[in-house]
């Protein structure tokens, strides 16, 4: 038990909350009822939930000092709050805060912070002995309902779809949203040991623990089986439900999202409207994944692989990548996707360094720039000649050795540009500090709430630093957004 003295715990100069497991406050000093109100009284439910570790938060007030949060583990199922006021937290805006973490139209988390809440849950789950699973949401006819009755009453159907996720899980459970018509659903602490036998709890006695989580899984498909109300109209949308849990079907954090996203598509294939526990359903789609690796690897190693070139409108000669296979034609990072996946990354470098030199011509082309180029130890001095563009994936700035060496080689003369995903808001908060030479955006026939406002927020990011701002859109699709942003520069794919 945390039992500090309480003329200790009061004395502190900080806020100091000790929650349970469900996040109810046990104990709290002056200082936390100061700042924190109600929530910080014995019994109340603290809503800030937060992994463990250090965590920044700035203060959304300009001129005033923002946190330093420090979230410890303690015995019994316990979590120590420690909040630190501490000027040099920068100040954001409380709307920049919330569109780096949470989800603009439902309020959910996003991928930002679920990333973090599923890490800690993976490596607490094999620390600790117990099971957390994952549940991988996709709506099944959301697309129909956006086509029938319109955009808007889609976005309905996502905020409706994402209260009745939070009704029908536990207060100590993670809800957020991914993208689109996907959610996620992060149940922790299932179990209280590794040989699948369950203790007693409200959802289900004593069951395996996958059993458990299959019992959640079901009544979240049965709730959607509801219809929902929209613009006094009653609609079905139903829900597919992908089931993993750590550490007994995946041990890492990637491999944990990847078997429960394998999961999902099986009920997918199915017909939807049900749940799939990754162990039941998915030996075979892994055996397949196995085989495209392979393929992947023989391609490289038997120089099959190769670009075709689609031209870029803009004011000087460009040209944008198109990798073509056997087969299959994949976009770039799709292609570093499998890469990355079957572990061909080195392989996947050397080939890409032979075959782009042969193809350099006069124009200035767009090319991928593979992770494994961003590894120390690696030379990277081709990347530096004159007449090419490198396109880096945002996902590459969210790990710390790789965007460190991508400022060194900005440094020397690198020339790239920032490609932005439907998560890219996160690195738009650091666009100031790269400057990279162009930011393109990725822009769907008909984009969603979300593509229309990181889409806009890009424009205007891309404009204050100065940086080019180039379209990627479906060839003759034609949406209103990309006649009112006016980039410079704009590619067709097929």
């Amino acid at each position: 038990m945390v039992n500090p003295p309480d003329w200790l715990l009061d004395s502190l100069p900080y806020a100091v909350l000790v929650l349970d497991s469900q996040h109810y406050v046990q104990r709290s000093n002056p200082e936390a009822r100061r700042f924190f109100g109600s929530q910080a009284e014995k019994g109340s439910h603290f809503s800030h939930h937060l992994p463990s570790g250090q965590h920044r938060l700035p203060s959304p007030e300009a001129g005033s000092a923002g946190w330093v949060v420090d979230v410890v583990e303690a015995p019994s199922n316990q979590r120590l709050y420690i909040f630190r006021e501490d000027a040099q937290v920068a100040w954001v805006s409380e709307d920049t805060e919330r569109m780096a973490f949470e989800d603009p139209l439902t309020g959910l988390p996003n991928w930002n912070i679920l990333a973090q809440f599923v890490e800690h849950s993976c490596s607490q789950s094999q620390r600790y002995m117990r099971s957390s699973a994952l549940l991988r949401v996709d709506l099944d006819h959301l697309r129909h309902v956006n086509s029938e009755l319109g955009r808007s009453s889609g976005d309905e159907v996502l905020i409706q779809a994402a209260q009745r996720l939070q009704n029908n899980v536990r207060s100590s459970d993670i809800v957020g949203r991914l993208e689109g018509d996907k959610f996620l659903v992060l149940l922790t602490e299932l179990t209280a040991d590794r040989g699948g036998t369950s203790t007693r709890g409200s959802d289900s006695g004593h069951l395996p623990v996958r059993g458990r989580a299959a019992v959640v899984a079901n009544r979240l498909i049965a709730a959607f089986r509801q219809p929902f109300t929209v613009a006094e109209a009653q609609v079905k949308c139903s829900a597919s439900i992908g089931v993993a849990v750590c550490p007994e079907d995946a041990r890492l954090t990637n491999e944990w999202m990847e078997v429960a996203e394998l999961a999902l598509k099986r009920a997918k294939e199915n017909g939807g409207d049900s749940c799939e526990l990754y162990a039941e359903a998915l030996k075979q789609s892994h055996q397949l994944k196995k085989e495209r690796h392979a393929a992947l690897e023989e391609a490289l190693r038997g120089d099959s692989l190769s670009f075709r070139w689609l031209p870029v409108l803009g004011p000087e000669p460009l040209e944008h990548y198109w990798p073509d296979w056997p087969g299959q034609q994949l976009e770039g990072p799709e292609v570093l996707d499998l890469v990355d996946s079957a572990g061909v990354q080195g392989l996947w470098a050397r080939w890409e360094k032979t075959y782009l030199e042969n193809q350099r011509g006069e124009a200035t082309r767009l090319a991928p720039l593979a992770s494994a180029w961003l590894n120390p130890g690696v030379d990277t001095s081709f990347l530096l000649q004159p007449g090419w563009l490198w396109e880096v994936d945002e996902g590459l700035l969210h790990h710390r050795y790789r965007l460190e060496s991508l400022l060194h080689l900005q440094e020397r003369g690198l020339h790239w540009i920032l490609k932005c995903s439907s998560r890219g808001l996160q690195s738009l908060a650091v666009l100031g500090k790269l400057q990279p030479k162009m930011l393109k955006i990725p822009v769907p026939a008909k984009p969603s709430f979300e593509h229309d406002r990181l889409i806009t927020a890009s424009a205007q990011v891309a404009e204050a630093f100065k940086i080019e701002l180039l379209v990627s859109l479906p060839k003759e699709a034609e949406p209103p957004l990309v006649g009112k942003l006016q980039p410079r520069w704009l590619v067709r794919t097929p």
